[in-house]
């Protein structure tokens, strides 16, 4: 099953983001956070984060200590019975603040979009790291 150009484009978009740190633009937060719903749950580990307050809190914990990410997405695959749940894999580095660099950690997130909008945004992320 072909996954489409629009949910393509969105995935695309959201790791692109994911990898725009508040140093490089002022905005960069609030630009991740407006790729989910108002109401939206993100989960990273055991930790969860509710509505656009939780995933801003998100954001600012995980680009503390550092200062580049890149995230490689290997593949993007559709629950073939709801097109509105998406599964993606991949490889994440880190350059941090101290110097240091962490290099090809392998991630993979499950992703229920709303897609009854102009663009897709994020109803639920779960990130597994």
């Amino acid at each position: 099953m072909s996954v489409p150009a629009p949910i393509v484009e969105f995935v695309n978009a959201l790791y692109s983001a994911s990898d725009i740190g508040p140093k490089a633009d002022a905005l960069a937060h609030q630009n991740y956070v407006d790729l989910f719903n108002k109401d939206a749950t993100l989960i990273m580990g055991p930790t969860t984060f509710l509505g656009h307050p939780g995933v801003l809190q998100f954001r600012e914990n995980g680009w503390k200590g550092v200062l580049t990410r890149r995230h490689v997405c290997k593949g993007i695959f559709i629950n073939p019975s709801n097109a509105n749940e998406v599964m993606t894999y991949g490889t994440v580095d880190y350059g941090m603040e101290d110097g240091s660099k962490v290099e090809g950690i392998e991630w993979a997130g499950r992703l229920e979009l709303d897609q009854t909008g102009s663009k897709p945004k994020i109803e639920f992320y779960q990130v597994f790291i």
